[in-house]
Order: C-alpha cells, then sequence, then structure tokens
C-alpha cells in the first residue's frame, strides 16, 4: 500500500508529464506557424490570376504603391511596386509565371501626390476563391477617394 508521500509524487510526476506533452503539442503549434513552408494556405491549390495591377480611381495622383505578404511577426516580404500612377491609370505589378502563390493576407501601401500615406491589409483568400486563373484575368487592388480600398478579379 503505499503511502501518502508516494501517492503525492506519483501524481506530481503525472501532472509534470502532461505539462510536457502539452508543452510539446503548443510549441510544435508555433514552430509550425512559424515556418513559412509549414505554413497551411488553402488557396495554394486554387487557380491565381496572371496578373495582379493597382488601378488609380482616386481624385489624386499616387507617388509609389507598394504590395507586401503579411508574414508571420508583423515582417512585411516585397511583392512588388509601381510607381507613379496617375489618376484614372492601372499599374501592373511585376510577376514572373513562375512565382510563388500569392499569400492569405497582403498590404497595399501608398502616397499620394499630397502627401498621405496610406496602408490597408487585405485578406486575400475569398477573393482568390473566385479566380478562374484564365489567361486575361487580372487581381486589381482599386484604390478610391478617402483611401478607400476594393480588391476583386477582373476578366478582360
Amino acid at each position: 500500500m503505499p503511502v501518502h508521500g508516494q501517492r503525492s509524487d506519483q501524481v506530481s510526476r503525472n501532472a509534470r508529464a502532461f505539462v510536457r506533452v502539452l508543452a510539446g503539442v503548443m510549441l510544435a503549434g508555433l514552430v509550425a506557424r512559424a515556418l513559412p513552408g509549414c505554413r497551411a494556405v488553402s488557396h495554394q491549390q486554387q487557380k491565381e490570376p496572371p496578373v495582379v495591377a493597382v488601378y488609380n480611381n482616386s481624385q489624386v495622383g499616387l507617388r509609389i504603391v507598394s504590395l507586401r505578404a503579411a508574414a508571420v511577426g508583423g515582417e512585411l516580404d516585397r511583392i512588388g511596386s509601381v510607381s507613379p500612377v496617375p489618376r484614372g491609370a492601372s499599374q501592373v505589378f511585376g510577376r514572373p509565371t513562375d512565382a510563388p502563390p500569392l499569400p492569405s493576407v497582403v498590404e497595399l501601401s501608398w502616397s499620394d501626390d499630397r502627401d498621405r500615406d496610406y496602408s490597408r491589409k487585405v485578406i486575400l483568400e475569398p477573393i482568390l476563391q473566385q479566380a478562374t486563373g484564365e489567361r486575361g484575368e487580372t487581381l486589381v487592388f482599386e484604390i478610391r477617394p478617402a483611401g478607400d480600398l476594393a480588391v476583386y478579379c477582373q476578366t478582360r
């Protein structure tokens, strides 16, 4: 028959083992999210528009527009930038034909002719679910007045 102190030691060992297993599972989840190759991006299997463009539908010219992938830890990986983008004009972000899949979340930032800076994060997954990947399809970032942004797929 175990003595009270021995039973307490057994419970304590079991609790420590449980905490170690739980910590290991949590650590594995954090590592998987931190490694770009391990992150699950559900739209990677979907078709993507071959062209990514910005359309300036605002009331002013844009000095520069940058598109970046929002990465783990807040760091941003540059996808491309274009400048200038006159009012009413479109510019295409150059992407190679073998470009990696677009990330789930991107950040579009721009500066206008009036020295105002804007930045908007966009979740691409619901937009890319509508994509066909056909040759004439474009993923459009439409910059509107007052810093508003619309993102959609367009086929010509």
